[in-house]
Order: structure tokens, then C-alpha cells, then sequence
């Protein structure tokens, strides 16, 4: 059985945590209870995940609870300038964190349950939080010889090595941990981004 077909708007391919291209062979997808028409759960104490209503919570996380925001950092450019990045606020009413909830809920869903907006849903699925002790935040990045240029983006940080930069990236590490963390040959069986091989068994966590 083959992952169902699941692309980001740059074309790339979602697949099950530790499924590599060429896998002749996935684990099938989880079957949901469907409450009422487009509204599933799914409640299993040997699962590291539940579902109420469309709405999944990851149980298990491998982030730590000394899990921090990123100190304040200055590095030199050239001779004579310096880049400067720090985390600031979210500005009030930004819908950052409810729009990653919401698009990574949509492609676990798809990956994990084979269900897609052409499934019938009654509200789309959607993620309840980021794994426990995960810091989500936006980082500034300012340049002393561009002083009116400020740059912004958005992270979800795992640990002081491992911080991810769309929900696309952190999917497949999302389904990892609802898989309950699978192992090979002694490491985390984890394909999702580019990791040290004394992490993870890891290659790029996208196929084009």
C-alpha cells in the first residue's frame, strides 16, 4: 500500500515518518469512528495520540522541559557591521500559531488517516496544541548597514538543534511522535529534516 499523495505548494512530497521512496510497503492508515457525517475520534489508551472531533492531540514529545526561546545573538559582518536577532512578540490578533495548527492538522490527517478535504469533512481537521515543552515564536533579524530593513519569521523550536520553519517541515516529525517514536538499529527511525547521524536515521524529509 502506498502513502496517499500529499504535495506543499512547492510540489513537495509528504510522506509517513519513516517511509523512504522506493518503500514498497507502509503501515495503513489509522481507522477513525466517525461521530456524526465529516466528525471522527479516535480513543486508544496504546496510542501516543487521540482525535475528538477532527481535532488531534500528540500525547508524547520529545522536547525537553529546559526546552528555551533562543538568547538574544550578534555576529559581525565585514569589518564594520554587525547582524543582530532576538524574539519579539507576536503582534496582537496574528494568526501564526492558529494557521500552523490548522494546515498541520490537514496534512497529518491526510498522511496518517486518508482523509482530505475532499473527504467529506465536516470542519477540517486541525492540531489541538504543539507537543509539550515545543517553544513556537518569531524571531527578529535586523543589520546594522541596512538599518530600515527588519525581517521576521516564524519557528517552532524542539530543542536547542532541532527547529523547524513551516508546518510542512514539522509534520512528518509529528507523525514520528504519534507512531510512538520508532527506532532502527538503536536511533530514532525519523526522516523529517536533515539531522546528524548520531540522532536520526535521516534523510531530507522531502521528495520532489
Amino acid at each position: 500500500m502506498q502513502p496517499p499523495e500529499v504535495l506543499d505548494e512547492n510540489g513537495h512530497r509528504l510522506y509517513r515518518s519513516s517511509y523512504r521512496p522506493g518503500d514498497t510497503l507502509v503501515a495503513p492508515p489509522y481507522e477513525l469512528h466517525e461521530d456524526s457525517p465529516g466528525l471522527y475520534s479516535l480513543h486508544d489508551p496504546n496510542l501516543n495520540f487521540r482525535v475528538d472531533k477532527n481535532v488531534i492531540t500528540i500525547l508524547t514529545s520529545n522536547a525537553s522541559p529546559g526546552n528555551k526561546l533562543p538568547s538574544p545573538r550578534s555576529s559581525k559582518i565585514g569589518h564594520m557591521h554587525r547582524r543582530h536577532s532576538r524574539v519579539v512578540p507576536f503582534p496582537e490578533g496574528d494568526e501564526s500559531r492558529s494557521n500552523w495548527l490548522g494546515v498541520l492538522g490537514q496534512l497529518i490527517a491526510a498522511v496518517m488517516f486518508g482523509k482530505t478535504k475532499s473527504s467529506g469533512l465536516a470542519v477540517p481537521f486541525e492540531l489541538s496544541d504543539f507537543p509539550k515543552h515545543m517553544k513556537f515564536y518569531l524571531l527578529e533579524k535586523t543589520q546594522t548597514d541596512l538599518p530600515r530593513q527588519r525581517r521576521v519569521s516564524v519557528y517552532l523550536r524542539e530543542s536547542r538543534g532541532t527547529t523547524f520553519e513551516s508546518p510542512f517541515e514539522f509534520a512528518r516529525h509529528a507523525m514520528w511522535l504519534m507512531d510512538g517514536k520508532p527506532e532502527r538499529d538503536g536511533l530514532h527511525a525519523c526522516l523529517c529534516i536533515e539531522e546528524g547521524p548520531a540522532k536520526y536515521l535521516c534523510s531530507s524529509w522531502c521528495s520532489t
